[in-house]
């Protein structure tokens, strides 16, 4: 290390020489096997239950699909969606598809998977008591009366999924971890009409039907970790310090070629105790948990290697627009170009971030690539394009009606952050930039539930966030679709339209009655008697419309039918147009601004081989991690 590179990472030397005394303090079980045997996995978050049917945030999921398995999965490589625990999905007549199981597929506790535990696993996420992030999904997508049925019985291998109208995002859908029925296998021959015993899982009950067979209760039962069909299972949990995974079948064989036969994932909130971790050889990877500086830093130290690869990962500034300031198009826009993301990348990320013109990263099929917004700002060739979009951003502030005041000040508005550090030093940066062109930014850093629920209820009018898996392009309409608000009213909106009711009409629905677009005029009428006829059944069931994550409140109709009937057709070239318009549509109205895409960073120990990173921040490459020493 030089004399220059070593006086600059002297405090970074001294906050781990300090950690090392409290790390060296810590008790802790001892971790099975031996160095060679394991891999250890610092986390930022502490990890939840593993059941995917409940596994609400991102860092559990990625733990998780290691253990569990759905009927399709994500391949890394081009994120394509290909078949798992299902051979295919064949259509079997108007609104009916089919699957069949893969017949070599055994649970951890060697059952053998079966139709009855894919129904089993998707009753459970439709169970209103158990809270699962999909249910609401799951009610959109199937026959309230059937949603599935095993034509070959519950221990066939072939169920078939009955829709209330057709999807062309089934497949996507059904990547849920599938777990088994609990019926207890000492009573699979003892079963007599109306018995009833208590499931393997000790909280489910299990009844003998007429049939002959059992059917268990739904209730996802908490602690209790099921298991799954994955590569891994779970060994241990530690309480909030983390938890241990064991490769299923792992013999000598494995050990020769350096295949890890435990995976023990630590949380390490602090980043400087993940740096300490590292740095003291008590953890082999870290994947996104450095900020750039420290990454500087780290790629340095000799026994560490540092790997990246671009992210689909988009932060974005969310705008709240139903207050009077942000409801402006051209405020929202105003914005966009006073915002210098090619800066907040090059300086703030160290280029270890990408500016984004949207929600999809390059290469996707869905993207609209001739969608570029912020860059028709030249009104001075001579001028650095920063200033420009300036002068841009302030020629759309004085259209909109607000003058710089005495103190220059133009508007004021309140931005909600996490606590993360990196988030507050960006959210800084948009600050700066902002009152560049006149409008006041105070910054407001929070835990992230309280900056999320703020978000929901609407009280907030910018907010960082972050889409962690834009896969699907219809998240698109979770994200803008005008009934996927929080809020099924905004009654103080700014604009008629925002003031509209959003429980059951799409605002403005009526308005394209007299669209010139013949698609969307046809769309509307079709949209209005299906609403008519959700509306009734959610009456008479007495339950509330879900909704959705678009949290900028934003409306337009004809966006709204676009997206509806992007979803619906199976073959991506119908699809896609349908997405340009959308796409293009938002450039012009900026409900929120897409930032940057984030790199995938793994630091890891320099005796791993096999990290091979692709566009989703996913840890399915530790199926193929190899060590060496």
């Amino acid at each position: 290390m030089s004399r220059g590179l070593y006086k600059a990472s002297l405090p970074w030397l001294l906050v781990v020489w300090i950690a090392m005394v409290f790390w060296g303090c810590r008790h802790e079980r001892p971790w099975p096997g031996s160095a060679s045997d394991r891999v250890v996995i610092v986390l930022s978050k502490s990890l939840g239950q593993l059941d995917q049917r409940t596994a609400h945030d991102g860092t559990t999921r990625k733990v998780s699909r290691l253990v569990y398995r759905g009927l399709f999965r994500v391949r890394g490589s081009d994120l394509a969606i290909v078949p798992d625990l299902a051979e295919e999905l064949v259509p079997d007549g108007p609104l009916r598809y089919c699957v069949s199981l893969r017949r070599d597929v055994q649970f951890h506790n060697g059952a053998a998977l079966a139709a009855r535990d894919v129904s089993y696993t998707l009753q459970c996420a439709m169970d209103e008591a158990n809270g699962s992030s999909v249910r609401g999904l799951y009610l959109d997508r199937f026959r309230a009366d059937r949603p599935f049925d095993m034509p070959d019985g519950p221990n066939g291998h072939r169920i078939c999924f009955n829709l209330r109208q057709e999807v062309a995002t089934l497949r996507t859908d059904l990547v849920l971890g599938i777990v088994p029925e609990p019926v207890p296998v000492a009573t699979r021959k003892e079963c007599k009409p109306d018995t009833v015993v208590t499931a393997i899982d000790e909280c489910n009950q299990c009844t003998c039907n007429a049939d002959g067979d059992w059917s268990c209760t739904t209730r996802v039962c908490p602690g209790y970790e099921p298991p799954g069909t994955g590569d891994f299972r779970l060994y241990r949990r530690d309480g909030d310090r983390g938890l241990i995974l064991e490769r299923v079948g792992w013999s000598d064989s494995h050990k020769a070629q350096g295949v890890p036969r435990y995976l023990v994932f630590r949380n390490l909130p602090d980043e400087n105790g993940r740096l300490l971790a590292l740095v003291s050889r008590d953890a082999d990877l870290v994947l996104n948990g450095f900020s750039p500086a420290v990454l500087k830093v780290l790629q340095d130290v000799d026994h560490l290697q540092t790997l990246r690869h671009p992210s689909m990962v988009v932060t974005y500034l969310t705008m709240n627009t139903t207050l009077p300031t942000l409801s402006d198009r051209r405020v929202r826009t105003a914005i966009g170009y006073a915002v210098d993301r090619e800066w907040i990348t090059r300086e703030r990320f160290l280029k270890g971030a990408a500016p984004a013109n949207g929600m999809l990263p390059i290469g996707h099929w869905a993207r609209n690539d001739a969608v570029d917004p912020f860059t028709d700002c030249v009104h001075d060739p001579q001028a650095p394009k920063s200033e420009q979009c300036r002068y841009k951003a302030e020629e759309l502030l004085e259209q909109a009606g607000f003058p710089r005041g005495p103190d220059g000040v133009r508007l004021r508005l309140q931005l909600l952050t996490t606590n993360d550090r990196i988030r507050r030093l960006v959210a800084r940066d948009l600050s700066r930039q902002l009152e560049l062109v006149g409008i006041q930014v105070r910054v407001r850093s929070l835990e992230w539930g309280t900056m999320f629920d703020s978000i929901k209820k609407g009280q907030y009018a910018l907010a960082i966030l972050q889409l962690p898996e834009p896969i699907e392009p219809d998240m698109m309409r979770w994200m803008f679709f005008s009934l996927s608000t929080p809020l099924h009213q905004v009654p103080d909106a700014a604009t008629a339209l925002g003031r509209a009711p959003r429980s059951d009409f799409v605002p403005g629905l009526t308005s394209l009655f007299f669209s010139p677009d013949s698609v969307c005029r046809k769309w509307a009428v079709k949209h209005l008697a299906v609403s008519v006829e959700e509306a009734l059944e959610r009456k008479k069931a007495g339950t509330p419309r879900r909704g959705g994550g678009n949290r900028s409140f934003f409306a337009d109709e004809e966006v709204d039918c676009w997206l509806d009937l992007a979803r619906r057709p199976l073959d991506p070239a119908i699809r896609k147009p349908f997405y340009d318009r959308v796409q293009a549509r938002l450039a012009q109205e900026v409900p929120v601004l897409f930032l940057w895409h984030e790199d995938n960073v793994a630091v890891a120990s320099d005796s791993l081989s096999g990290i091979s990173m692709t566009l989703r921040p996913d840890l399915a490459f530790l199926r193929n991690v190899r060590r060496s020493r």
